[in-house]
């Protein structure tokens, strides 16, 4: 007698080296091994849970919160399935710690200071990765020790969030209190070279008090800690006053502001006779330093009268010389004096000139006069930039235009001057035209140019007979062609010119062709205009559906099924226009779509197919194997061979619009069985194409199939062989990604499959 001993490996499992984990984790995952064993379980110590499944040997453990005030428990691997050998086990020992304890501390809060922030933290075990700081809700900063400026007093809320390089993060949160600024200002005296300047505190502040004070006069490095100081500054000039004020809560703000300390002015005046009834004007060449203006003026004019403003106009009684004395002051103190002697007298420039139509040549007479002295000299300035110094001279100007004569009068004592535009008589007709090409309507538009006198009368005479004395005439012709249309202008000054051009008549009628289509159909657009008098140079089609086109004749493809106001536009190269609207329809197409409701895809078996399409009033069917077809809507096909078939359904609407859908499926002989197979991926996008994942081979007596998300949520399930998941879960169409399904089946022959599988969903 015999026996037979087999002897089995002992199982072994690995459930991973011992973790540190930070407090407040929420996910740790856990990738074990085992050998031997056919399969595993997970179980805790503590009182969190497994997912997908405590039978996974890759899984996500979730830690309770009760797990983290342990702070330490075990997780343990166990293998199953070997029922000869007894089952193995490892334990991972799970660490909760806490690496961090976050702190810090901030310099004196003080209203629109910077406040600089410290980080104090704690590091218990591993090192700070990341800083946060959020001032008040919104602002953020990443640096360890930033600095952040509050614009507005009170309670502030600053946190710190503390990252771990272990992949904890921790949170302090504190309250600041936000100090105001003293609001400085102050007042000086004004003062004179050498005089002392009183300093006057008028700072404030809105809570607390100001108790110190520190003065920088901007002149030495002598300060003062006193409220209201005096000082004494030894030269003149402005200096920079600054004034620092500390409040009882540590917070400082400071002003700087200039201070004027006046020297004496240096006095001066410059005078210009007018030279028209003794008039004359003083000018103030008086000067100071920039920062300190002279702000008073005294002047004594030598005949009895004065005034007080900066640059006055005096008029004498008489010609002859006066002492004048000008007196100015910074201040009541700081003043100069300047006295010069004047001369008077009484001079009037004129001129006149004569122009002549459509000639630039002027003829200048002067007529100036001088009382009490003679004139000395004369100078013409021409406009253009040349110049005489004749008496009464001719100018020929090189071009028309207007110019600007200048006659500069001279004696010993005093000039005048006088200005008179020139403008030259010049008059050039021109006019362009603009007609409506349905009405013959022509409007009539003068673009003369003239220099001088604006032209005033106008005499039209449009080539048919008919005239008109308007600027701007609208004329309506009688039939199409070519007039010679005249303009005769002329000005109050009897400036006459005479333009002659020739108008074209013309007009065009927008016509096109079309068809009714379908649904995603190429349409043509066919331009039946006839234009005889010149060139059509653009096309506009607009199709209302947000495109349009400047091609002659497009092709265009409508998305949507309805009716369309199409609008064609045309313009010609004589400026005429016309635009037509005509309708075009765009029918909808039926949706193709069949089922395949036979079970048994076997030779000589007969299989159903069932129609589901939508909108088709006509069917075609292709059975894929060069024999077959039929024009029934849910016919019936017997396959005479095994093999792979594509079928083809071919609908139609009573537009002749059509669509077509294909599936392919497998004629297997009689007595073949398959096992149940998967793809690996399936694309669910409306296409008619793959759009539902089916368990495949067969026939079955038994199925159960399943399908599971990233999260081991059960989103599909069926036990029948013809059902297949659509892509979707309680509706919604599911992302792309991949999935887990799962497939028990018993064939026909009564034998059983089960596996697992990974399918990818495509859109």
């Amino acid at each position: 007698d015999t026996v037979i001993i087999n002897i089995d490996r002992v199982p072994t499992a690995n459930a991973g080296p011992d973790q540190l984990i930070c407090i407040g984790t929420q996910q740790i995952p856990i990738n074990g091994t085992i050998l031997n064993a056919s399969g595993v379980i997970w179980t805790t110590s503590g009182t969190g849970y497994f997912m997908p499944s405590d039978t996974l040997l890759n899984v996500v453990y979730y830690p309770s919160t009760l797990d983290s005030i342990i702070g330490n428990i075990q997780l343990v691997l166990s293998t199953t399935g070997n029922f000869i050998c007894a089952t193995n086990s490892d334990t991972m020992n799970i660490n909760f710690i806490n690496p961090i304890t976050p702190a810090f501390s901030y310099s004196i809060p003080c209203l629109n200071v910077p406040v600089q922030f410290t980080d104090n933290s704690i590091i218990n075990s591993g090192t700070i990765s990341s800083w946060q700081w959020t001032f008040d809700g919104s602002a953020t900063d990443f640096n360890q020790n930033p600095s952040y400026t509050f614009n507005t007093t009170g309670i502030h809320n600053v946190q710190l969030i503390i990252s771990s390089s272990l992949g904890c993060s921790y949170t302090i949160q504190k309250q600041l209190f936000i100090n105001p600024l003293p609001s400085v200002n102050f007042e000086a005296s004004l003062s004179c070279f050498l005089d002392n300047i009183n300093f006057i505190d008028e700072s404030t502040i809105s809570s607390g008090v100001i108790n110190n004070w520190l003065w920088n006069f901007g002149d030495t490095t002598v300060t003062s800690n006193l409220q209201n100081p005096t000082h004494l500054y030894q030269t003149a000039g402005t200096y920079q006053v600054t004034l620092t004020a500390t409040s009882d809560s540590g917070c400082t703000a400071s002003l700087t502001t200039p201070i004027d300390v006046y020297p004496q002015p240096n006095a001066g005046f410059i005078y210009v006779d007018n030279c028209n009834n003794f008039t004359v004007t003083f000018t103030d060449t008086s000067s100071s330093i920039s920062q300190l203006p002279i702000n008073s003026w005294l002047w004594n004019f030598g005949d009895g009268n004065n005034a007080i403003i900066q640059s006055p106009v005096h008029s004498y009684s008489q010609s002859g010389q006066y002492q004048v004395q000008l007196i100015v002051g910074v201040s009541n103190n700081c003043k100069d004096t300047v006295d010069l002697t004047i001369n008077t007298t009484n001079l009037h420039a004129n001129f006149g000139y004569t122009l002549t139509c459509n000639s630039n040549l002027v003829n200048f007479a002067d007529s100036s006069a001088a009382s009490g002295t003679a004139i000395t000299n004369l100078i013409w300035e021409f406009g253009d930039g040349n110049t005489s110094t004749s008496q009464n001279p001719s100018y020929l100007y090189a071009d028309t235009g207007s110019y600007q004569v200048n006659l500069i009068v001279e004696t010993a004592f005093c000039s005048d001057t006088i200005s008179k535009d020139i403008t030259m008589q010049h008059l050039s007709g021109n006019f362009n035209y603009i007609y409506n090409c349905q009405n013959f309507n022509t409007t009539f538009t003068d673009i003369s140019t003239y220099a001088g006198s604006t032209p005033n009368s106008w005499n039209w005479l449009f080539g048919d007979g008919n005239s008109s004395i308007l600027q701007n005439p609208v004329y309506t012709y009688s039939d199409t062609g070519n007039y010679q249309v005249q303009l005769i202008i002329s000005t109050p000054n009897n400036c006459v010119d005479t333009v002659s051009s020739t108008v074209s008549i013309y007009n065009v009628v927008a016509d096109f062709a079309v068809t009714n289509a379908c649904i995603y159909d190429s349409i043509i657009f066919n331009d039946l205009t006839h234009y005889t008098h010149g060139n059509i140079i653009s096309w506009n089609w607009d199709f209302d559906d947000g495109t349009t086109s400047i091609v002659q004749n497009p092709f265009h493809l409508y998305n949507i099924a309805k009716t369309y106001n199409v609008q064609f536009n045309i313009q010609t190269a004589e400026g005429c226009s016309d635009t037509l609207i005509k309708q075009v329809a765009v029918y909808n197409a039926p949706v193709a779509q069949f089922d395949i409701t036979t079970l048994n895809l076997q030779i000589n078996n007969p299989i159903s197919f069932t129609d589901a399409s939508t909108g088709s009033s006509s069917w075609i069917w292709y059975f894929g194997d060069n024999f077959g077809t039929s024009t029934n809507q849910n016919p019936t096909y017997t396959y005479l061979y095994p093999g792979n078939y594509i079928i083809s359904e071919v609908v139609r609407n009573e537009y002749s619009c059509r669509d077509t859908a294909i599936q392919t499926i497998t004629i297997i002989n009689q007595d073949e069985v398959y096992p149940p197979v998967l793809p690996s991926a399936f694309t669910p996008n409306g296409d008619n194409n793959n759009d539902t994942l089916y368990v495949r081979g067969g026939p079955f007596k038994e199925l159960l199939f399943r399908v599971f998300n990233v999260w081991g949520t059960m989103i599909y399930e069926t036990t029948d062989p013809t059902m297949g998941w659509d892509g979707k879960y309680k509706g919604d169409m599911q992302s792309n990604g991949v999935f887990v399904c799962t497939v028990k089946a018993t064939t026909i022959t009564d034998k059983e499959y089960s596996f697992s599988q990974e399918i990818t969903l495509i859109r």
